[in-house]
């Protein structure tokens, strides 16, 4: 087994993402997230746990490598119903991610393993 490249973990609150409803910070959305984050989490029946859910695993990606990668640029997709990692325009498009995320109303969280 390969020695892991990094590991990270974030925590954040929910309310952060309902006080700022997508309608009203489309240009903060934009730069944070990528068009189909936004897509799929805006059809959620509560979007502020899924934006808050993403943006802890772009978080822990960054915390992962202990770089400014641009947060729009670090993709969470859905595989087979599970979250996985998508790094564009980075030297990390080869390696082996994996995510979970977590959310209730009040808190998001995400765990990022990257080998």
């Amino acid at each position: 087994m390969k020695k892991p490249k990094g590991i990270g973990i974030d925590f954040e609150q929910v309310r952060r993402f309902k006080q700022r409803p997508f309608s009203k910070n489309k240009r903060f959305y934009q730069r944070v997230f990528t068009a189909a984050e936004i897509r799929y989490c805006n059809a959620q029946s509560v979007p502020g746990q899924h934006f808050a859910a993403r943006f802890c695993a772009k978080e822990a990606v960054r915390k992962c490598v202990q770089a400014q990668i641009p947060w729009n640029q670090i993709e969470v997709v859905l595989r087979n119903g599970s979250p996985s990692i998508r790094i564009h325009k980075t030297g990390l498009k080869k390696r082996t991610i994996f995510c979970s995320l977590s959310h209730d109303v009040q808190y998001a969280m995400a765990m990022v393993l990257i080998l």
